[in-house]
């Protein structure tokens, strides 16, 4: 491709093109990442036990894990430079990484993540169909005299919960 951001597929192509080991390079850069995340992780944990204690907490709520900040995400951006070995190089890590989008491709890989970071942490996407057919379903019981009986929402996911689930549970 002439761009200069490829797919994975497109990467996965042109690897299997020149006779590169996709699988190798991926998971070295896999295995940076994670070294990368572990080397800070006493930082990331405290920012996140930081954000936990709030103003106004009373020990009743404090021990049952109440509050405003209980659900807290970070993206990280890293930015790797791989070379003729197949050898990853990390070059940054970007606390906050620019979610501006310079092409179409980018603006789809890019509204994918944040959508996928914010089913993660349990936030529904908007269903406009379901809103727009409870509104109908609310309207014609009206108009038919009968009550209706509030519906309740499937409940999102937790951590245990998202690993067994399919990408049509998950909103995809």
């Amino acid at each position: 491709p002439v761009s200069s951001k490829w797919s994975l597929q497109q990467l996965r192509e042109y690897f299997a093109a020149e006779g590169l080991d996709y699988a190798l390079m991926l998971s070295r850069i896999k295995d940076l990442v994670v070294k990368a995340l572990i080397a800070v992780e006493p930082e990331i944990v405290g920012f996140c036990h930081q954000g936990a204690n709030f103003q106004g907490a009373t020990s009743s709520t404090a021990l049952r894990g109440l509050g405003p900040n209980q659900n807290c995400f970070e993206i990280y951006g890293f930015d790797v430079l791989v070379d003729q070995d197949l050898q990853p190089w990390l070059l940054e890590v970007n606390i906050c990484p620019s979610l501006s989008s310079s092409s179409p491709y980018d603006k789809r890989v890019k509204t994918r993540l944040v959508a996928e970071a914010l089913t993660l942490v349990g936030m529904r996407p908007f269903d406009h169909d379901l809103v727009e057919k409870a509104v109908a379903e609310e309207r014609q019981s009206q108009r038919v005299g009968l009550r209706s009986k509030p519906k309740t929402l499937p409940k999102s996911h937790t951590l245990q919960s998202i690993g067994s689930s399919s990408l049509a549970e998950l909103g995809e």
